[in-house]
């Protein structure tokens, strides 16, 4: 018999693809426990299930808390698929320092700049017929805002303004929300826009008379002057769209140059002695500015308003909604079967929920359209990534043992969970893994009251997503890999 003797360096390979073998067939297992590590001795069977007996219903959410939200959504969005969604918001403006007006200084004018780079809904930037524009309101702020409280997305902050507006000769500004349109990349990319808007000069005035003492300090300043409440005018049809507003947004241009807008008041004074227009007072919002974003939804109009919080009526589709707006609940009643099942070991357990692609816009579905433009294609690009959350008996969601919170979004330990959008062709989905969380309904550590699915960061987040419900062709799976034991083997609770 001949003999042969690997080198070293055949040996390096050997390893290498042994461990390229490994890392691909574990790489979506979101969660799995290796069944190589576990006790052979006492095994029975090791199979695999697929359940589709899954339900799934669409109901509302109250609200969502929306203090320090560190950006503001603002507009009147008609969606197609999820009803007409209105964005309004209360803000403190802060003094970066004690402005020094001469004694004799006269106003020239004062201006609101609200800078934006993200749009979401229908823009002008699309073929006509254009979005509708919006027409922007300021007011005053007539009652505190204070920054430690809790406010809910349902506030009514129409009812903490005074009625006056301060739009520099009327009662409201019109502006039309746009992306810039790049024809080497075919994508719309976020440049930096700026809404401007003339303020009233006797509301200049006011803040040019407000004592020298109460300037002192923004504790202070913010009980003289409380804030602004920015809103919209209701659009109940046509093209329209929200913006996100930001305290501050930088971009660099190909010659390295920085430019920088923030959100502020402007107030631009005539020096007294030459009658130049040569200083400019600002007011900011700061990092200590408290702030609450209102929310309202019209569901009216939708196809699925009589299944609305009906657990009776199954659909064909479900939504998910941020902005204290939809969410799902889920129920899989099949786990209950689990539970009575002896002496098994969940080894993988995997919800999947697939996206409609006809009911949302997919970056890469609708770029190769038409000379990769959108043509009047609406922009309703989905989440970046879902929750899928258990309920306690009180019906309040918590986080299963399968999430652990990490800084990085694409962390080892989220991967395990899963949630993200995975966008390849015929798949489009977004899976979770649950393995932890069934293995300890089985165990009996937690019941079973069923789940939701939720968008991530309600307050801020702008996308919603249609997915297949269990009436649809793919409708909702769950896959679980477990072993029978004769014996149960004792599992680590991490």
């Amino acid at each position: 018999m001949t003999k042969y003797k690997l080198s070293r360096k055949a040996w390096a390979i050997v390893a290498c693809m042994l461990l390229a073998s490994f890392w691909v067939s574990c790489k979506d297992d979101l969660g799995a426990v290796g069944l190589g590590v576990l006790p052979k001795g006492d095994i029975i069977y090791s199979s695999e299930k697929t359940d589709k007996n899954i339900q799934a219903y669409t109901q509302t959410v109250n609200s969502v808390e929306t203090e320090r939200a560190g950006s503001y959504l603002l507009g009147c969005l008609n969606d197609p698929h999820v009803g007409k969604t209105t964005a309004d918001f209360a803000i403190q403006m802060r003094i970066p320092g004690h402005p020094n007006f001469e004694k004799d200084a006269v106003l020239d004018s004062v201006t609101l700049t609200l800078p934006y780079h993200e749009v979401y809904g229908d823009t002008s930037v699309l073929v006509p017929p254009l979005s509708q524009p919006m027409r922007i309101r300021v007011h005053e702020l007539s009652q505190d805002l204070d920054y430690d409280h809790k406010y809910p997305s349902n506030t009514d902050l129409n009812s903490m303004s005074k009625s006056e507006s301060l739009i520099y000769g009327a009662s409201y500004f019109e502006y039309r929300p746009f992306m810039r349109w790049d024809d080497r990349t075919t994508k719309y990319y976020k440049q930096i826009q700026t809404i401007h808007i003339r303020l009233s000069d006797e509301f200049g005035k006011r803040l040019m008379a407000i004592d020298s003492t109460q300037m002192l300090s923004n504790d202070r300043f913010v009980k003289v002057f409380k804030g602004l409440h920015i809103s919209v005018d209701d659009q109940n049809s046509g093209k329209s769209s929200l913006v996100r507003i930001n305290p501050s947004l930088s971009t660099t241009n190909s010659s390295s140059v920085t430019t920088t807008e923030s959100f502020e008041i402007r107030l631009y004074k005539k020096s007294p002695t030459s009658g130049r227009t040569d200083t400019i007072v600002y007011y900011t919002v700061g990092q200590l500015s408290a702030s609450v974003n209102h929310f309202a939804h019209d569901y009216s109009k939708t196809r699925f308003a009589n299944k609305l919080n009906n657990e009776a009526e199954v659909d064909s589709f479900i939504y998910v909604q941020p902005m204290a707006g939809l969410r799902s609940k889920i129920n899989i009643p099949n786990l209950k079967n689990w539970k009575d099942s002896s002496n098994i070991i969940i080894n993988k357990a995997k919800v999947t929920f697939f996206v409609d692609t006809t009911k949302n816009s997919i970056p890469d579905l609708i770029n190769s359209v038409n000379g990769n433009k959108f043509n009047g294609i609406a922009n309703f690009n989905i989440p970046d990534s879902l929750q899928l959350l258990p309920l306690d008996k009180n019906g309040d969601p918590y986080y299963p043992r399968d999430y652990i919170p990490s800084s990085s979004y694409y962390s080892t330990n989220l991967l395990v969970y899963g949630g993200h959008y995975n966008n390849t062709a015929g798949v489009r989905s977004y899976s979770f893994g649950i393995t932890k969380h069934l293995q300890d309904i089985i165990d009996n550590k937690v019941q079973d009251y069923g789940f939701v699915l939720v968008v991530p960061y309600a307050a801020v987040e702008d996308k919603r997503v249609v997915l297949e419900g269990p009436k649809n062709n793919r409708g909702i799976r769950l896959d679980v890999v477990y072993t029978k034991y004769k014996t149960k083997p004792t599992l680590s609770s991490q």
